[in-house]
């Protein structure tokens, strides 16, 4: 029932990516504004026709025309351009009281709080700061502001105490951000392992309005999270308490309650929330896959349980590889037909698929071949934000794009069809969506960086897609930059360990070589210290503090270690990024190494 991404986002940039709101994908806008900033007569008339999306290449425009900018160019600056560098280089030399005097007490809160959208989250901690100590009456956005700033640089403690001051702050005055402002604190009183924070913060929310906040199931559900190491059955009553809501967290509640009644040895109970599970609509697949793994897990009777296991090798990801494995041990013929049988697709190069011609797509080509290919992106972006479009529709067009050497923009025209292109598993008439789904751009620098480090490319690319889509130029919400998605501060010790000497400009990471340089050595330091692949990913998304802290519950069977894994964004970072690097092994691994073996157990930290 809540904006789970406010939680849920971390490292990876993809929430944040929506090409129909990206002002910066729009080539055809870009071409527009600036035309219109060369003809206007006036920065007034320039700002008056620019309408609601600002290209970030407007502001340098309009800054070269009209030098001499008049307040509302610099107000318009201030508020819209938060995330351009000629903004960035205006407020430094202004400073931040000039700012605050020029756009006044409302306005430089809503300023904060697009520069916190922009993921300068330090930037904004400090102007919301500044802004609090001058008197401002606008408190209460600004300490939210500083907790979630806080909270998206990993603050925690920082991050509890500004978020119980800007709830505190709220109160009365701003329902919503007092809301905003409990969740968050709530999900860090979990992260630090503190009951009472997330009791207080559903009970409040829960009294804000009549029958309780849409927010309120969320906090009860991370109460019911920490609750479930200590006390099974009191755990079970809340997570029914969700399920009852019927909120955003009824799905994984109900998982929950089959694992609590597996730690009970009450099979009725697992089979019935794992069947529950299973026959929820709109299940995504890989919510679908793990009940259908841990169902049969269950089944007693074994050509039910091996049909379970088969559907799932069918739809080779993480969920199938463990079925695999499973299926070696009990009905070793029919995992080796499957293995022989995935193989051969997945050598085979099939022709191309025939589509049917449509103009658009004709006219994007055209526009690309005389304009560039991020001309022909726009179009066909365009025609994918018009009206919904169908799975094949969607597949055409990213066929197309990744054509014209547009990874990021194939990937992004193709995410929403992506289920239902996988659903029927790797086949003959699947194998180009396949394809295009995993696609292997940027091989010199991911093959290159994983190389020196003795990491398998293929790993590297699975975890670079996951990360960011292969975007080399997108920034997290958290402030992580590049193809995969590093933290400034981090990427500082990675670039004095591999390049040597300091990393004088962030922006570098953008640089796709340098960026996969560092990434790779990152994972593979990881890789040397946890021995496998999951753990790994773990410790990268996590850091190795946390991932010791799951491993210290004690050796367990590998599945059940990753459902374990407390935080759920690096719980299902682990699953994802571990199903694309068995899916790329699929499609381009060398003969005898594209089933890639996962752990059977996990052992205590060393």
């Amino acid at each position: 029932m809540s904006t789970v991404l406010l939680l849920t986002a971390a490292g990876s940039a993809l929430a944040q990516v929506d090409p129909c709101l990206e002002p910066h994908r729009d080539p055809i806008l870009e071409r527009a504004q600036l035309e219109h900033v060369a003809a206007a007569a006036t920065a007034t008339a320039a700002l008056a026709g620019l309408g609601d999306r600002f290209h970030p290449s407007v502001w340098p425009a309009l800054w070269a025309r009209f030098p001499k900018a008049p307040p509302p160019l610099k107000r318009a600056l201030l508020l819209e351009g938060v995330d351009s560098e000629i903004e960035r280089r205006l407020s430094g030399s202004i400073g931040t009281a000039a700012i605050y005097e020029l756009l006044g007490d409302q306005a430089f809160a809503e300023r904060a709080l697009a520069i916190l959208d922009a993921h300068d989250n330090e930037r904004a901690s400090q102007e919301a700061s500044w802004a609090m100590a001058h008197g401002s009456e606008e408190a209460c956005r600004l300490a939210y502001v500083r907790g979630k700033a806080a909270r998206k640089l990993r603050r925690y403690r920082l991050a509890k105490s500004r978020l119980a001051e800007a709830a505190s702050t709220c109160r009365g005055t701003n329902q919503d951000f007092e809301a905003r402002a409990l969740l968050l604190s709530a999900f860090i009183a979990r992260v630090l392992g503190e009951r009472a924070g997330v009791v207080r913060a559903h009970e409040r929310l829960r009294s804000l309005v009549d029958p309780i906040h849409s927010f309120w199931d969320d906090a009860l559900f991370l109460e019911a999270d920490l609750v479930e190491s200590k006390d099974l059955d009191e755990a079970a009553a809340l997570y029914e308490r969700v399920v009852q809501v019927a909120g955003d967290h009824a799905l994984e509640a109900a998982w929950r309650l089959a694992r609590v009644a597996r730690a009970r040895g009450d099979d009725r109970a697992e089979r019935r929330w794992l069947l529950w599970s299973t026959q929820q609509e709109g299940l995504p697949a890989m919510e679908r896959d793990r009940a259908t793994w841990w169902l049969a897990r269950t089944t007693t009777v074994a050509a039910q349980r091996q049909d379970l296991w088969v559907s799932l090798v069918r739809r080779y990801g993480y969920h199938g590889r463990l079925a695999l494995t499973a299926l070696d041990a009990e009905a070793p013929q029919r995992a080796a037909e499957l293995r022989a049988e995935l193989s051969a697709v997945a050598t085979e190069t099939p022709p191309a698929p025939s589509f049917r011609p449509r103009p658009i797509f004709e006219l994007a080509r055209d526009y690309a071949a005389d304009d560039g290919p991020a001309v022909g992106a726009a179009i066909l972006h365009g025609w994918a934000c018009a009206e919904p479009r169908t799975t094949q529709e969607r597949l055409q067009a990213a066929l197309l794009l990744t054509e014209l050497g547009l990874p990021a923009d194939a990937q992004l025209l193709v995410r929403p069809a992506q289920e239902g292109l996988l659903e029927d598993g790797l086949t003959p008439e699947t194998v180009w969506a396949w394809r295009t789904i995993y696609s292997l751009p940027f091989q010199t620098e991911l093959s290159a960086a994983a190389e020196a480090e003795g990491l398998d490319p293929l790993l590297l690319t699975a975890l670079a897609r996951e990360e960011s889509r292969f975007d080399p130029s997108i920034q997290s919400w958290a402030g992580a930059l590049g193809l995969t998605q590093l933290m400034p501060a981090t990427a500082a010790g990675a670039y004095a360990s591999v390049v040597g000497g300091r990393l004088k400009n962030a922006a570098r990471l953008k640089e796709p070589g340098l960026n996969a340089r560092l990434g790779a050595h990152l994972l593979a330091t990881e890789l040397r210290r946890y021995g496998s692949v999951p753990l790994a990913l773990s410790a990268y998304n996590a850091g190795p503090g946390l991932t010791n802290s799951f491993l210290r519950k004690g050796p367990q069977a590998f599945p059940a270690f990753v459902e374990s894994i407390s935080i759920s964004q690096t719980r299902a970072y682990v699953r994802r990024v571990t199903e694309s690097w068995l899916r790329y092994r699929l499609l381009y691994g060398a003969p005898g190494e594209r089933f890639p073996e996962l752990p059977s157990s996990v052992p205590r930290p060393r």
